[in-house]
């Protein structure tokens, strides 16, 4: 599996890893963020690997890392 980023999964601790797994087994993949008036699905292992900043995900989103939702 990869990092929404595009590199493969680059956790620096194996239980971190398989916590994340067993969250994204257990409620999916993706989370749905809601800013302000607008929507977003990130990935689970993009937030635990990289974080997210509300003022960037525009920016994830036409970079294609995030999806805007409808």
């Amino acid at each position: 599996m990869n990092c929404a980023c595009g590199m493969p999964l680059h956790y620096n601790s194996s239980m971190t890893e398989e916590a994340i797994n067993k969250l994204s087994n257990q409620l999916g993949e993706f989370v749905e963020v809601k800013v302000e008036d607008r929507k977003y699905k990130v990935q689970r292992h993009y937030i635990a690997l990289h974080g997210i900043k509300a003022a960037e995900l525009d920016e994830l989103a036409d970079r294609g890392i995030v999806e805007r939702l409808p």
